[in-house]
């Protein structure tokens, strides 16, 4: 593993990063993790706080209670359900804090862009 870049703050986007990599080797700083600026204040504040709310209204979208049948399953366009395990966390080690910020990943230039007015609260403005 190189690094992990969070892009935002809904679960389904961090929620298994504990399945991907360790908190030794995010701790002993050899894989970075990336978010943006102000990302765990966000992923509280939607998780934490209204996570009851979030659960309910993914357990509808998704489906997933619903049972498989000879026709298969209900999917969602984004993937067939929801992750039934235990969401992680693991908080950033850089924060992405401007549009145009420029980080090498393993040999790899990474330019940020914030894509501020969408679905995800995230920091900064472009």
């Amino acid at each position: 593993m190189t690094a992990v870049i969070y892009t935002h703050s809904h679960v389904d986007h961090f929620g298994g990063v504990r399945g991907v990599v360790s908190c030794d080797d995010v701790a002993s700083g050899r894989v970075p993790v990336l978010a943006p600026e102000g990302f765990v204040h966000h992923a509280v504040a939607e998780n934490v706080y209204a996570g009851a709310a979030m659960s309910r209204r993914a357990a509808y979208m998704y489906g997933a209670a619903l049972p498989v049948g000879p026709g298969g399953q209900m999917g969602a366009g984004l993937g067939m359900t929801t992750s039934t395990g235990t969401v992680t966390l693991i908080p950033p080690t850089w924060d992405v804090t401007h549009t145009g910020q420029e980080e090498t990943l393993d040999g790899v230039r990474i330019v940020a862009c914030s894509t501020r007015a969408t679905s995800a609260p995230r920091s900064p403005r472009c």
